[in-house]
């Protein structure tokens, strides 16, 4: 039986990347918490917070090691009248304990930007996109910038209101799954 130590699943004493209950993968890949539940939508305000890291934020972060890559994923209900074309613009953004202002860039541990341009039938419809997540250049690893990151936040980068976002998921690795809240969610 696995068991949840300190943000960590252990079995057999040993950390696992993955926990599957009635067969279905439900640890090893979201590192947000009280993500199920969790929407926000856009508004016209630009750098406006979708997510801030007191919704999502979960410490465990901070222990992970052999990071090579991160994506984050999100559900995003596209307004009929948006401009095919044009790109959903959204920020995740990771920041140390010295960040004092989210504007400032100083003090980034991670970050990413959507690069998802709207296509016809998306319009009227939730769709599933995601980004990849890069440090720092004041980071010569995601295993640092984790270790230093105090806090993530989700904006959006534009004044382009009526996107709704869901489903949030950070994970390591490549590539995006399908979303899945945090074993604590499971837990809880």
């Amino acid at each position: 039986m696995a068991d949840i130590t300190n943000g960590v699943w252990i079995k057999d004493g040993k950390a696992v990347d993955a926990v599957f209950i009635n067969g279905r993968q439900v640890y090893g890949k979201n590192l947000f918490k009280n993500t199920g539940n969790l929407s926000s939508t856009s508004n016209t305000n630009s750098w406006n917070v979708l997510f801030d890291s007191s919704q999502v934020y979960d410490s465990g972060i901070k222990s992970l090691s052999g990071v090579s890559s991160m994506t984050f994923s999100f559900n995003v209900y596209i307004p009929l009248n948006f401009v095919v074309g044009q790109s959903i613009t959204i920020q995740l953004k990771g920041q140390n304990s010295k960040a004092t202002n989210l504007g400032t860039d100083n003090y980034n541990t991670l970050l990413g930007y959507s690069n998802y341009a709207v296509k016809q039938n998306d319009l009227g419809k939730t769709i599933r996109a995601s980004f990849s997540i890069g440090t720092n250049g004041n980071y010569q690893s995601f295993d640092t910038a984790l270790a230093d990151t105090a806090s993530i936040t989700i904006r959006q980068s534009s004044n382009i209101s009526g996107f709704v976002y869901s489903k949030i998921k950070l994970e390591k690795g490549s590539v995006a799954t399908p979303y899945s809240p945090a074993p604590e969610d499971i837990l809880n």
